[in-house]
């Protein structure tokens, strides 16, 4: 009897065996859809990421080249802004700033001692400067900008 018990219990644990060994198709497909998904979503993550460092250093450089214009316009003085010199656009084609132009725009605003403004020179009064840097964001179409200012007496 205890023959007959034992052979049932191996037949058993075998046909269970046989049956679990390999994998399905339909497991080894959704395992493939799955890391597919992860794949692709680790990707997209990737490239985001990417793509707002390159806007980062693209609007730290701005950053620094509207610094850098204001700090000539200052050190030109208000004598000199006051005589009229033109206050000009420049553009800078920077390799560091993933080949962006960058363009710098100055604006001088002119204040009165009463408050009032004026768009041309004062004998008297002081003058704010403006100091724009404009760039097309890569692969977007779209127009990003910084700027700074200061008052010049």
């Amino acid at each position: 009897m205890k023959k007959h018990i034992h052979a049932e219990a191996v037949a058993s644990r075998s046909a269970v065996r046989t049956g679990r060994e390999g994998s399905s198709l339909i497991e080894l497909l959704t395992a493939v859809v799955i890391i597919s998904i992860m794949a692709a979503s680790i990707y997209v993550g990737g490239f985001a990421v990417l793509r707002q460092a390159q806007s980062v250093t693209i609007a730290t450089a701005a950053h620094l080249y509207a610094k850098e214009g204001l700090e000539e316009m200052i050190a030109a003085g208000y004598d000199r802004l006051r005589g009229g010199e033109p206050v000009e656009q420049v553009i800078m084609a920077n390799p560091e700033t993933h080949h962006v132009d960058l363009v710098r725009m100055p604006s001088v605003i002119w204040h009165a001692p009463d408050g009032s403004t004026n768009s041309v020179p004062l004998a008297n009064g002081y003058a704010e400067v403006i100091m724009r840097v404009s760039w097309q964001v890569p692969r977007t179409g779209h127009t990003g900008s910084t700027a700074i200012s200061t008052l010049i007496f």
